[in-house]
């Protein structure tokens, strides 16, 4: 569950331009690394994309993958024959990516264990000695916090 918590989509967009930019790599290694300030991504050349292509006055929309995109393009000087030159400028790329939230993990564990640290004293506030229903109340308190942190952060909150 708390994987499941801590699990986080961070999806990348790029238009034409910027993944022309990047052609040289796309055909020399298969994938590029894309820059950004919260992360750089790596990117395959498989990935398959939409494009608005221009045809005159006209466009039709092209499915492709970022290699064909960006055959023929180059870093630098005249892109002759580079498709990502001549589409709609658009972004065109939403890369996905999965990954476990180490920070996310820890808050909702760290919170789950406050939780369960307030069913306890609740426990003990009863004076009674029932070991079982002490259990029960930290079991409830610490299971109700991390199913509420599970849901937050579903809904995206942080």
């Amino acid at each position: 569950m708390l994987l499941l918590a801590g699990c986080t989509v961070k999806t990348t967009v790029a238009t034409p331009s910027e993944l022309a930019v990047h052609g040289p790599a796309f055909t020399e290694h298969g994938e590029a690394e894309l820059l950004r300030s919260d992360g750089n991504v790596r990117v395959s050349a498989r990935e398959r994309v939409t494009v608005r292509v221009r045809d005159g006055d006209l466009q039709h929309i092209e499915t492709m993958t970022v290699g064909e995109l960006v055959a023929g393009c180059h870093s630098e000087g005249a892109d002759d024959g580079c498709l990502a030159r001549r589409v709609v400028s658009e972004p065109v790329l939403r890369h996905r990516e999965q990954h476990v939230d180490g920070d996310r993990v820890a808050k909702i564990v760290g919170f789950s264990a406050i939780g369960g640290m307030v069913g306890y004293c609740f426990a003990e506030c009863q004076g009674d000695g029932d070991l079982g229903r002490g259990f029960a109340y930290v079991g409830i308190a610490f299971g109700g916090t991390a199913v509420l942190l599970l849901l937050v952060s579903m809904l995206g909150g942080d």
